[in-house]
């Protein structure tokens, strides 16, 4: 919400211009409000520029008034920002930007968080416990990703330890990496049944060890990529009140048209394309983050300049999620979520954007998805348009088919009515009525 020019601004803001950068944790809060699984977002947004002596903003609250999740935020966002470049300085040296939170302790931060905070940076993240229990009551205080713990322990052994874990209903999930002597196959699968993720074989070797942390630890960075991408799809979503329950109709219709794709004998169709083409297909127009809202949410017809700023939406996501598939080579989830986010309007005749693709060089979950899109836009209610009926929509992308639409595709959606039918009864916002001039 605040303008590009203020926004890359190279050097200081003037007093005006501060005052409208002083907006965007208030903007910035409006837009998560209503993302029901952000629960608490809101809260960090709009405060996680106060100060603890009062001095802040938006709204000067000081000390523990400020919510403790926009205290730990305060601490790290600054040092983010004192250790990075900017067009205006030079990054600041660690040591530096350390001694800036220490001085800023009592008056801009927390106390307790800063000193937290120099512990981390010089010791590393690394929590002891005695035994399975200290373990436990330190899981449920602190957020501990991975745990590495021995099979034989007193008062709560290893395999209760991960029973216990893999029983809390809340929070991020926990990787588990047991060391033990015990090898055989039966004690293996008694591992596996309580919840362990790694094994790792006494003696311990020092290397080995490292290589299956690290392994933990690219596995969460990948769990934690996907609710990030996720988030940042509704944020997108959320920017256009008309959307609704858009994104979770997309990605429930792609389950039946996989099904019936597998179904007429297409071998790319496996059950790890149906979860991951599920996965993905939300993230298809990620890349409307970056179309300006009076575009965005015109309520009419774009105009020829306006539409070709919308069509850059597929190129921004799939830039955005190939970026994150080069940090991630081989994830098939992002390499998939990339190429649905650019292609997705692309034409089986060859006539759409942004590459004008034709057949089968535009991907199958880009095709699928496309259809699932068209589908679920004709039949959901817009300024322009009432919610069309399924059998208005049927017919229209029946005529579509092998023009717009793969027919391999528009075959599966036919044979897939009656758990579309369901689907969108399930996910429903306004009852359909026939309309007169379908418009895709």
């Amino acid at each position: 919400g605040v303008p590009e020019h203020v926004l890359r601004k190279p050097g200081p803001l003037t007093a005006e211009e501060w005052e409208v950068m002083r907006t965007h944790p208030v903007l910035g809060a409006q837009i998560v409000a209503p993302i029901t699984f952000l629960d608490g977002a809101e809260r960090l947004v709009r405060h996680h520029h106060e100060r603890f002596d009062g001095t802040g903003y938006p709204d000067g609250l000081r000390a523990e008034e400020i919510p403790l999740a926009a205290r730990v935020f305060a601490v790290a966002d600054a040092f983010d920002a004192m250790t990075s470049d900017r067009p205006y300085r030079a990054a600041m040296s660690l040591e530096r930007a350390l001694q800036e939170i220490v001085d800023g302790s009592g008056s801009q931060f927390d106390p307790e968080v800063v000193r937290v905070f120099i512990d981390l940076v010089e010791d590393g993240p690394v929590a002891l416990a005695a035994d399975g229990v200290d373990a436990l009551e330190r899981l449920q205080r602190e957020p501990i990703r991975l745990v590495v713990t021995d099979w034989m322990m007193p008062r709560l052994d290893g395999l209760d330890l991960c029973r216990r874990i893999r029983a809390r209903s809340a929070g991020s999930y926990v990787y588990v990496i047991m060391l033990t002597a015990r090898n055989a196959a039966a004690d293996v699968i008694q591992g596996l049944s309580a919840g362990a993720d790694e094994f790792v074989a006494k003696p311990v070797d020092p290397t080995e060890l490292r290589i299956r942390i690290r392994t933990g630890e690219r596995i969460l960075s990948l769990e934690s990529c996907h609710v990030a991408i996720f988030g940042m799809a509704k944020l997108a979503e959320s920017r256009d009140p008309e959307t609704g329950l858009h994104l979770e109709r997309i990605r429930e219709y792609t389950r039946p048209l996989c099904r019936e794709l597998s179904a007429s004998g297409d071998r790319r169709v496996t059950a790890d394309f149906a979860e991951t083409l599920f996965l993905t297909s939300p993230l298809h127009d990620i890349g409307k983050v970056g179309i300006p809202d009076s575009i965005l949410l015109k309520p009419g017809r774009l105009d020829d300049e306006e539409f070709r700023v919308m069509k850059t939406h597929t190129q921004i996501g799939g830039e955005t999620l190939g970026a994150a598939a080069q940090l991630y080579p081989g994830v098939a989830f992002l390499s998939m979520a990339r190429d649905v986010a650019l292609l997705h309007h692309e034409r089986f005749d060859g006539k759409g954007y942004p590459h004008g693709l034709a057949g089968d060089r535009i991907p199958l979950s880009a095709r699928i998805v496309s259809l699932a899109d068209v589908y679920d836009a004709l039949t959901s209610k817009r300024v322009y348009k009432t919610a069309f009926t399924h059998d208005v929509a049927r017919s229209v992308i029946c005529e579509e088919r092998g023009r717009q639409f793969d027919p391999a595709v528009v075959d599966a959606f036919l044979a897939a009515e009656t758990a579309l039918r369901r689907i969108r009864e399930s996910y429903a916002e306004d009852a359909p009525a026939a309309p007169s001039n379908p418009r895709i």
